[in-house]
């Protein structure tokens, strides 16, 4: 009996464990959020670094933030609400890009970070 309960307790961890680490903060989806700045970053390269010849999986997330448009802006149809902090693994290409709850992102000077809402993203 005593084997029995270690054993569900050991896979019911692993499950927990598994079913955690595909999540980012304010329940995004890890891969589906990965996925989606990796690719707008990559359009957004600067010229002075174009020869570095960054992928996608150069790209890592640094923290995540929900976002909120400034005061100055129109309703806009995408309603942005996360703001997402990125940069290569060297370290010489950082940004920030915006993303909706459909994983949609793009770069939008009309939103702001809400920094009290600011998580960092686990490297692992």
């Amino acid at each position: 009996m005593k084997k029995k309960l270690m054993y569900t307790l050991f896979v019911l961890s692993i499950v927990l464990v598994t079913a955690c680490s595909n999540q980012y903060p304010f329940d995004l989806d890890k891969v589906k959020t990965e996925k989606s700045i990796q690719t707008k970053a990559i359009e957004y390269i600067p010229v002075d670094l174009r020869n570095m010849e960054y992928k996608k999986q150069d790209i890592k997330l640094i923290k995540i933030c929900k976002a909120e448009p400034q005061s100055y802006a129109k309703d806009s149809e995408d309603k942005y609400k996360y703001y997402i902090y990125y940069q290569s693994k060297d370290k010489k290409y950082k940004g920030s890009l915006l993303m909706n709850d459909k994983y949609k992102s793009d770069m939008k000077e009309l939103y702001e970070p809400i920094n009290s809402t600011c998580e960092k993203v686990s490297d692992k």
